[in-house]
Parts: structure tokens; sequence; C-alpha cells
């Protein structure tokens, strides 16, 4: 073994099954004009997910992201239908591969409004369910992701890329939603304490056209400008 090899990071060493990971787009959340998305769905997904998950680990992609569709699980406020998520635990489990879980990416039922006080105590009901769910089904614990880019989702709802939900305060929603995912946690180690928790933020460069202030420019592209009141 030569140094380069000794010093190269192994799979299991990281808790994950590859080095290199696969992702599937789950967002399912609603548009500013009200459309709801279902990426799972529009890129069918749903109907080949035996076939995908057996792909990557043919390519060697032995960990993968992916998610639940939370508005497809729960149709009616308490009513929960995990079809939708097991059929994709079960191929995951025929193709060997491992699965980070997105519990919310984004998207969630009408009936639940994000921004409203009940929301933490039922994300947190739904988190702790989905890793039963889970064990349920495995019998094992997962690997889950609470909430998708808190950072992305709470400016998309500040500048209106999202619905607004919750009161036109800014950095509101950012907090709401870290207050949020802390909760669920907690739920889901004490329904199931052998969870492990991955989180996903993105990585952002602004590269601005004006290159004579090009950090001014680049605060001008990415901030929202001013949040008017309701």
């Amino acid at each position: 073994m030569n140094e380069d090899t000794a010093r190269r990071p192994t799979a299991g060493s990281s808790g994950f099954d590859s080095f290199f990971m696969a992702g599937f787009e789950c967002s399912s959340h609603r548009r500013a004009d009200g459309a709801r998305l279902d990426l799972i769905r529009a890129t069918s997904h749903d109907i080949h997910t035996h076939g995908d998950y057996r792909r990557c680990a043919e390519l060697g992609l032995r960990t993968i992201r992916d998610g639940l569709r939370w508005h497809l699980i729960e149709t009616a406020p308490g009513v929960l239908d995990w079809s939708s998520w097991t059929s994709a635990i079960e191929a995951a489990q025929a193709a060997g591969v491992q699965i980070i879980w997105d519990i919310f990416h984004y998207g969630s039922p009408d009936h639940i409004d994000q921004g409203g006080p009940g929301f933490i105590k039922v994300y947190v009901r739904f988190a702790a369910e989905a890793v039963r769910v889970h064990r349920s089904a495995t019998g094992v614990a997962p690997l889950v992701c609470p909430i998708n880019e808190i950072s992305f989702f709470a400016w998309a709802v500040e500048v209106g890329y999202f619905p607004r939900v919750g009161p036109n305060k800014r950095g509101w929603f950012k907090r709401h939603l870290v207050r949020a995912a802390v909760a669920g946690v907690r739920a889901m180690r004490e329904a199931e304490p052998g969870c492990r928790f991955l989180w996903a933020e993105p990585l952002i460069h602004i590269a601005p056209r004006d290159r004579t202030h090009p950090e001014a420019a680049a605060r001008r592209k990415c901030s929202p400008g001013p949040i008017r009141g309701v």
C-alpha cells in the first residue's frame, strides 16, 4: 500500500457505504403560483425505484439521498399512509443500498401551515413516526436528513420564490425551521435511539458581472431586498 492509498478515507470509516453518493430530486413543495411539484413522480423515480437503486449499486454508488413525500403520506390530519415510502424502503433493501432519507424536503400537506404555531408539533409527530416505520420495515434505525436545506428553504420563502408563510419578518422562518429540526431530532432519537442524522445545506458562490466592485455587487445580487408589511 502506497502513502497516497493509506491516506485515502474508506467508506466504512465515514459511516457511509460508498465515498461517492447518488441522489434523487424529491422536492414536493408548492410554487409561488400554487402549483404542486412532485419531482419523484415527474422523473418517474416512483415507478423505477428498484431499477434506479440497482443501477446506482452497479456503479458503486451504494449511498443515496432520497426523500419522503409528506403530502402523499398524510392526506388528512393525523391520517398516515406510508405506502409511497415503504415501497422505496423495500427497493433499497433489495438493491443493498444505504439511503439518507429526507424527512421534510420543502413540501408539506395542504392542511399544514408551515408558519403556523402548530407546525413544529405536527412535524415532530410525523418525523418520530417515520423512524418507527423504518425500524418496523427494516429492523434497523434510519439515516435521515431532518429538514432539507434550511438556509435555502428560508431564503426562498423570504423572497417569495416559495409561498410566503408566517410573519413577514426577516430571519423568522429560518429560526422557526431550526426549532422544528431540533425538536424533530429529539423526538426521533427518543423513538429510535439508533438514528443517525445528516444536515444538507447548499454551498453557493455568487459571481457578479460587475468586476469593479465585486463584493458589493454580490451582496446586491443575493439580498432579498426590503421585506414589506403584509
